[in-house]
């Protein structure tokens, strides 16, 4: 999920564990040439920037020795399963609360999933 901590979670276990870390996001914003996940959605779609999230995926499926941080969002994507099979995948559980509160704190401008007006208080 986002806010979960799977980039600052990947970039310790990759240290650890002494393997090459990557981050699927970062890697797709530069396969596209475009700064950030937020401008790809305003500019192209999100459907544009899944099939280039699978594309990333798909590549770094067939190395070893890494650690991915995926967006929050890959997994809805069957074939991105089947990438992440390849290797050995980690489920960060955060509460929802926890998940909110981060959130908060850095805005919802970099989550374009999340930077929508909503009329629910909550989801506010």
């Amino acid at each position: 999920m986002m806010g979960s901590g799977k980039s600052t979670v990947g970039k310790i276990l990759a240290e650890v564990l002494g393997y090459s870390y990557f981050d699927s996001d970062s890697l797709v914003e530069q396969a596209v040439g475009m700064p950030s996940v937020a401008q790809i959605f305003k500019v192209h779609s999100e459907a544009f920037f899944r099939d280039s999230e699978s594309s990333v995926l798909r590549d770094l499926s067939s190395m070893h020795r890494l650690v991915v941080a995926t967006g929050g969002g890959a997994v809805i994507r069957p074939v991105n399963w089947r990438y992440m099979k390849k290797g050995l995948s980690i489920m960060l559980d955060v509460p929802l609360d926890a998940l909110a509160k981060r959130i908060a704190q850095v805005g919802t401008a970099s989550r374009p999933l999340l930077d929508q007006p909503s009329a629910d208080p909550y989801t506010a």
